[in-house]
């Protein structure tokens, strides 16, 4: 076990299975909480994000609606084709306007058009 201060929050790594396990399964609503980022939860405004939600009710809804949308391989091949889709688009563009790569990638990930 190797305990480490990474940006003043302790991490604790745990390189033995049997011991993971035991934590992640007998304690894993006390464990599996994720750290409050300032920057990213206040500062960029994700703190309603799945990936920054405590553990809790609001996060079991959450969690559950995103199950609903993306955890069937139904809706997975379906979001599947528009990801492929759009990622043709993107290197066309790249193909087309090389000197414009920042302006595409930000299309892709924001799609502000």
């Amino acid at each position: 076990m190797v305990e480490a201060s990474i940006f003043g929050q302790k991490v604790i790594i745990i390189n033995k299975e049997d011991i993971a396990i035991g934590m992640l399964e007998l304690k894993n609503v006390k464990y599996s909480d994720r750290p409050v980022i300032p920057m990213a939860n206040d500062l960029v405004g994700w703190k309603d994000g799945l990936g920054m939600l405590s553990v809790g009710d609001r996060f079991r809804s959450h969690r559950k609606m995103f199950h609903q949308a993306m955890g069937t391989a139904a809706t997975f091949a379906e979001h599947h084709a528009i990801v492929e889709r759009e990622m043709h688009k993107f290197l066309q563009k790249i193909q087309e306007l090389p000197e414009d790569l920042s302006k595409h990638i930000r299309r892709l990930v924001v799609r502000n058009g």
